[in-house]
């Protein structure tokens, strides 16, 4: 399955406008160039970025036909908060686990989408870390927001919100670090299971809509309790929270040492 080719077949059926070239610098940079002509619930995607981004001065490595590489674009009335970057974590890490449940998803702040799997042979070999458990990044989330110019009624879109999306589906880069990459097609042929074009019409699906409701709900000030569970249960997946007390109204971390870290810090 071609996520490029499958995701252009998608959106033009849902009559979601898009922009796409099989090469772009960066799916982000294009859908900030073009914002005003796409407009709200719109789409940029690339089969292959020559300059990924990812967030501060990461990048993101792929080659065509391996990955989905996208910009979805959101016009807001209201001015995003803090808690917006967790709420997109989350609407991406559900998104996921709604359209292929058997994968272990797991959210790891601030921006990053990974899968758990068992370590393999970790005390028959002598583990030096003695870890049993693998955590493997899917997919990364980059958001950037753009005011809007001059509007003249309250009603008038106030702010753009850019969610780049990256997801490794058909294969993953060999050389990343601090986690090791994987990709979609693999992990479901690990539970005998392989991509269809129709789970991942129904991911796109599942993902916009999702994304659009709880980035309206991140025009709030806090996160709402219901928010703040499904985010703890999401973080708790991943061996590097485990320890998770709570997700805070302000989008706080606090683990059960006591430590305390904003999401916008991490």
């Amino acid at each position: 399955m071609s996520a490029y080719n499958t995701t252009i077949e998608w959106a033009r059926e849902s009559r979601i406008r898009t922009l796409a070239q099989l090469e772009m610098s960066s799916t982000n940079t294009e859908a900030k160039a073009h914002l005003e002509t796409l407009g709200h619930r719109s789409l940029v995607i690339a089969d292959h970025q020559t300059s990924g981004r990812g967030r501060g001065t990461h990048t993101w490595q792929d080659s065509s036909g391996q990955a989905l590489l996208s910009s979805w674009i959101f016009l807001l009335e209201k001015s995003p908060q803090p808690i917006t970057s967790a709420l997109v974590g989350l609407a991406l890490y559900e998104s996921a686990r709604k359209a292929w449940p058997a994968l272990a998803w797991a959210l790891r702040a601030p921006n990053d989408i990974h899968i758990i799997t068992p370590a393999k042979n970790a005390q028959k070999d002598g583990q030096a870390d003695g870890k049993t458990e693998n955590a493997k990044k899917i997919a990364g989330i980059l958001i950037e927001m753009i005011s809007m110019q001059a509007p003249t009624k309250p009603t008038d879109p106030q702010v753009a919100v850019i969610v780049g999306v990256g997801m490794n589906v058909n294969g993953a880069p060999s050389d990343v670090t601090p986690y090791a990459a994987t990709s979609l097609s693999s992990e479901l042929v690990e539970h005998g299971q392989t991509l269809t074009d129709s789970d991942w019409r129904q991911f796109l699906s599942i993902w916009i809509e999702t994304c659009e409701k709880l980035l309206h709900q991140g025009t709030q000030a806090e996160l709402s309790r219901e928010s703040r569970t499904r985010l703890v249960a999401a973080l708790k997946r991943h061996p590097d929270y485990r320890e998770i007390d709570d997700v805070e109204a302000d989008g706080s971390i606090t683990f059960k040492n006591g430590r305390k870290v904003l999401w916008t810090e991490l």
